[in-house]
């Protein structure tokens, strides 16, 4: 998306500069008609007209005024009112920039700005072309050098501004909605956190105290924790071995998680050689809870939910809302 806004940023860029350097050409244009005015429009030129009418297929007009810019390149060689003309004309566009001339006429060519470092940074315009006859030789050319600032293309690149503006208005309201959608799901998963911790945290609270001082578990289960026989209704489950311990272990814990650290030491027997566990205690750990749960299937509404990187919770549902 950003590669491709700076591509359309970029194309406008050129295509408002090309339009520029467009209208700057055709201001040439109206500098050169403008000095031919002033410079001749009181002073009669004659011209040998018979000299001029040479069998080739340059016409007599373009003829005449190849004779304009010679006579004007002769009082004028360096072409400097034509240069001011120009600049001049700029400046009524609102083009406030230095400029330069080059003229071209029979093998020399001069220069209305001399300064070295203007001309390496300037942009020639397309050459005006004065033709006496075939001869490229005699022809005289005129050349303009301007250099437009890059802060009078911005201010005309009114597609590039109007684009910038719908892309800012585009992120900002896809930034926004970015914003708004992530505190909605953040509010979302908050409840539901919320919800979660109470349906987890109710029964174990109740089935501990429970047990601890009436020896029943809620919602009428009962368990011999000699035998191993937990009982509701018509259900019967037999726990044994490191099952029994391991459910034992679970409603007797205070704890509302038990970490399994302690189900790898105290229920499975195995001695720990590091604080943290690796990933063969959790393995061990993990099969055991998997056995625990397949023994304690009749009974679905007795869970052992896994508390991501904590360990494990027992929780004790009402059977009638199963």
């Amino acid at each position: 998306m950003t590669l491709f806004c700076l591509i359309m940023v970029w194309h406008g860029f050129l295509s408002c500069r090309k339009k520029i350097f467009t209208e700057a050409s055709a201001t040439f244009q109206d500098a050169i008609s403008k000095e031919i005015n002033t410079r001749l429009g009181s002073i009669p030129i004659k011209t040998n007209r018979g000299t001029l009418l040479l069998s080739d297929s340059i016409s007599y007009e373009e003829k005449e005024r190849w004779c304009d810019q010679d006579y004007l390149s002769l009082n004028d060689p360096n072409r400097i009112f034509l240069d001011s003309l120009f600049r001049a004309r700029l400046a009524d566009l609102g083009m406030e920039t230095q400029t330069a001339v080059r003229c071209k006429r029979k093998e020399k060519t001069t220069i209305s700005y001399t300064d070295s470092l203007f001309m390496k940074k300037a942009t020639a315009l397309k050459p005006v072309i004065y033709r006496k006859n075939k001869n490229i030789e005699d022809n005289i050319a005129l050349q303009a050098f301007v250099q437009i600032p890059l802060s009078f293309i911005l201010k005309r690149a009114d597609s590039i501004l109007l684009f910038l503006l719908f892309y800012g208005l585009f992120v900002g309201i896809l930034y926004g909605s970015y914003k708004w959608g992530i505190k909605k799901l953040n509010a979302v998963l908050l409840e539901k956190k919320v919800v979660e911790t109470k349906i987890v945290e109710k029964p174990v609270v109740a089935f501990v105290r429970s047990f601890s001082k009436e020896g029943t578990l809620p919602f009428g289960l009962r368990f011999d924790k000699k035998s191993g026989i937990l009982k509701y209704k018509n259900l019967h489950v037999t726990l044994s071995g490191q099952g029994l311990k391991l459910f034992t272990h679970l409603i007797n814990s205070q704890q509302s998680v038990i970490a399994p650290q302690i189900i790898y030491s105290q229920i499975l027997g195995n001695a720990l050689k590091k604080e943290k566990i690796g990933k063969a205690e959790r393995d061990a750990v993990s099969a055991a809870i998997v056995r625990l749960r397949e023994s304690l299937a009749p009974m679905p509404f007795i869970q052992i939910k896994s508390c991501r990187g904590t360990g494990y919770q027992l929780i004790i549902s009402n059977p009638e809302e199963i």
